[in-house]
C-alpha cells in the first residue's frame, strides 16, 4: 500500500468497524424485539449497515489493504448497550431514543470523514462517504418519525 493511501485506508477500517458494531447491534435488537415495526426498523438499519460495509470493504481492497477490526468508540458502544438494554426490557421509548443517539453518532463519523480535507482522499471516497450519508440520515430520518409518534401517543 502506497503511504498517501494510509490515512483514507485508517478511516475506511474505522467507518467498516463502525457499520459492523451497527449490524451486530441492529441484529440483536431485531431478535430481542417484540413488535413489528421495531423488528423492520431495525432490518432495515442492519440493510443499510451491510451495503455500507460492502462499499467500504471493496474500497480497503482497491486500496491494497485487508479491511480489519478496530474498537470502535467509546461512545459509540455506549449508543449499542442502551440499545440493547432497552430492548431487553422493552421499553419502546427508550429504545427509539438510544437508536436516535447511535444515528446521530454514526452520521457524525461519517461527516468527519468527509470534512477530513486530506488530499488523499479521492473523489470517489467522497462520493461514497456522501452517499452513506444519505442512507443513514435517510435512516435516522425513519427512527425520529417513530420516535416522535410514540411521543406524541398518535
Amino acid at each position: 500500500m502506497l503511504k498517501s493511501d494510509q490515512r483514507p485506508y485508517e478511516v475506511l477500517n474505522d467507518l467498516i468497524t463502525i457499520n459492523t458494531e451497527r449490524i451486530e447491534g441492529y441484529n440483536f435488537a431485531t431478535k430481542e424485539a417484540n413488535v413489528a415495526v421495531l423488528k423492520d426498523l431495525f432490518a432495515r438499519l442492519t440493510e443499510t449497515s451491510l451495503i455500507c460495509r460492502q462499499d467500504l470493504v471493496k474500497e480497503v481492497y482497491k486500496l491494497g489493504g485487508v479491511p480489519n477490526e478496530i474498537i470502535p468508540p467509546v461512545n459509540f458502544l455506549d449508543a449499542l448497550r442502551e440499545i440493547k438494554t432497552a430492548v431487553v426490557f422493552r421499553d419502546h421509548k427508550a429504545i427509539l431514543s438510544s437508536c436516535d443517539h447511535e444515528e446521530a453518532v454514526v452520521i457524525r463519523s461519517y461527516e468527519q470523514a468527509l470534512n477530513a480535507n486530506d488530499e488523499n482522499f479521492t473523489t470517489q471516497h467522497h462520493l461514497l462517504f456522501n452517499k452513506h450519508c444519505d442512507l443513514l440520515r435517510a435512516d435516522h430520518d425513519k427512527v425520529k418519525n417513530l420516535l416522535d409518534v410514540l411521543v406524541s401517543g398518535v
